[in-house]
């Protein structure tokens, strides 16, 4: 199927089943579907009686399924269906879409015409690619595979269209190889209908293999269509009338989503072009198939993760470079300052100044960039020459952040304050970046990072979703931050401020930059209190 463009007739063999003649009823259902009214289902009368399937009171065997230590990558398998002219290029959007619903890279494995080609699109793609392409450079497809997964929150397997059929069984043949199989479909009418088809024949299939084990499968993988190629409310109509046929008639609704109307978004870096060969400890070469990329992306062990993919039970990694905090007295001069950070207070949580705008996942490239006082205490920046105040047609809140309270090294804390999330702190560093910083607060006790202080916080265990929030009010307000604060709000970087990691090691492999902080007191000085923190990804 792959290229095939409107006004083409699909090959029977592009999915298993779908050689056998229609059924009359699907032809009077499909144009039901196009032509009937506009009923809440679309399809059935208003008076017709549904009979519900007899339930079963026997209880079903449980399954023991062990935990995995790492994260879990996201895997889907993409068919490609009738689209706008040439249709690989549509599989490349789907990926753009992905890495931004998902908010993490996405790795992209083409199999076929005899060749293995290995991509990677979304946060800091091309910034990477670098690296990633010394990590490439082998005729080793495992190894090729790896690399690129170990950087990725999803990936996405596309195939030739002999090996679709091969494709859709290893989806439903209960291993968990894939989470999903997204049918890639246009808006007209033409491919709705082979979509519709599409996803039908899957149903029946998953259906058949229920019966066949007694009621249960193993793993059954999520059914989607995504429709491209159309504006988004002839792709929204698309995409409802397939959701409302296969609610009718697949037992069941399908995901399916309007997505991009044109081509076009981050680059999509390719990493390698491999023969589709393997070889073997004895160093012979056999075919690469569908089935052992898939078992190598199961395997292979994820470093970042989108925020919703948080895994409990995730092992915490060996701690990175140390971030100090101090006091923010308001009262406090500039000596004042540099003495009580210079002065050490374990041994074991020495100070060191990184630049917070690295990247955790490449901690090669790490280097220490000066301390700036200016950049640690808010009075410094509010006394900036020169410095706008937010006006209040910025739809910004200019009131200062309380004082008395943790700064990060590196930099300065914003005179705004994040209306949707007004526990988060916005701050800048050197190079005029965005950071959001979260501290949690005590739930019931005074041990956490914001109970001694009047800064505002986040309650225990909701520190993702504000610095969500806040990001996603960032990038919509990147041009007002800029004008108000002159800081980039593109890609805002977040931290996470806690006393007790335990409670958020699933957020140890998501963009979120963890920080175990304490509060501890200076010797020989019982009434000042410094905070440390130590991070921990």
């Amino acid at each position: 199927m792959t290229g095939r463009t409107n006004g083409q007739t699909p090959p029977a063999h592009a999915f298993p089943g779908l050689n056998e003649p229609p059924h009359e009823h699907e032809f009077d259902a499909l144009a039901e579907l196009f032509l009937g009214d506009e009923s809440p289902l679309g399809l059935a009368e208003p008076d017709a009686v549904i009979v519900a399937p007899p339930l079963s009171a026997e209880p079903k065997p449980r399954r023991t399924v062990r935990a995995s230590a790492h994260p879990r990558l996201h895997v889907e398998g993409v068919l490609l269906g009738h689209l706008p002219v040439r249709a690989g290029l549509w599989v490349n959007q789907y990926a753009r879409q992905l890495a931004a619903r998902l908010g993490g890279p996405v790795a992209v494995l083409r199999l076929r015409e005899g060749a293995l080609t290995v991509s990677i699109v979304g946060d800091r793609a091309e910034h990477d690619a670098h690296e990633d392409r010394g990590a490439l450079e082998t005729q080793n497809a495992r190894r090729a595979v790896y690399a690129v997964a170990s950087r990725a929150a999803a990936a996405i397997l596309e195939v030739g269209e002999l090996d679709e059929p091969g494709l859709i069984d290893l989806a439903l043949s209960g291993a968990r190889l894939l989470d999903a199989v997204t049918v890639l479909s246009g808006a007209d009418d033409a491919a709705a209908v082979a979509a519709y088809r599409a996803a039908k024949r899957l149903g029946e299939s998953i259906e058949a293999r229920r019966e066949a084990r007694g009621g249960d499968v193993l793993h059954t993988p999520t059914i989607r269509a995504a429709v491209f190629g159309a504006d988004p409310a002839r792709a929204q109509a698309a995409a409802d009338k397939l959701m409302k046929a296969s609610a009718s008639f697949l037992g069941g609704p399908i995901e399916a989503e309007a997505c991009a109307s044109r081509i076009g978004g981050p680059r999509v870096t390719e990493l390698a072009h491999l023969a589709s060969q393997t070889q073997d400890e004895a160093g012979s070469s056999t075919p690469l198939d569908p089935a052992e990329l898939l078992r190598w992306l199961r395997h292979a062990e994820p470093t970042r993760a989108p925020v919703a993919a948080g895994v409990a039970g995730a092992p915490t990694p060996t701690p990175g470079p140390r971030l100090r905090l101090a006091t923010d007295d308001a009262r406090a001069t500039r000596a004042e300052a540099d003495e009580s950070l210079a002065e050490p207070i374990d041994a074991a949580f020495t100070a060191q100044a990184i630049d917070p705008n690295e990247d955790r996942r490449t901690p090669g490239s790490r280097e220490a960039s000066p301390e700036s006082p200016d950049t640690l205490r808010p009075e410094a920046t509010a006394a900036r020459a020169g410095r706008p105040e937010a006006s209040p047609d910025l739809g910004v809140n200019a009131t200062p952040r309380a004082s008395a309270g943790p700064a990060v090294a590196g930099l300065r804390l914003l005179e705004l304050a994040c209306p949707v999330a007004p526990g988060v702190h916005l701050a800048g560093d050197a190079r005029g970046s965005l950071h959001l910083i979260a501290i949690e607060r005590a739930g019931d006790a005074d041990t956490s990072p914001e109970a001694s202080s009047s800064v505002p916080g986040v309650d225990r265990g909701t520190a993702a979703q504000h610095l969500a929030a806040a990001e996603a009010w960032a990038r919509t307000n990147a041009a007002l931050l800029r004008a108000a604060a002159q800081v980039d709000a593109s890609q805002p970087t977040m931290h996470l401020l806690t006393d007790e990691p335990k409670r958020v090691r699933g957020l140890l492999d998501s963009p979120i930059r963890v920080h175990l902080a304490v509060e501890v007191a200076v010797e020989g000085e019982s009434s000042r209190r410094v905070w440390v923190c130590r991070s921990l990804n």
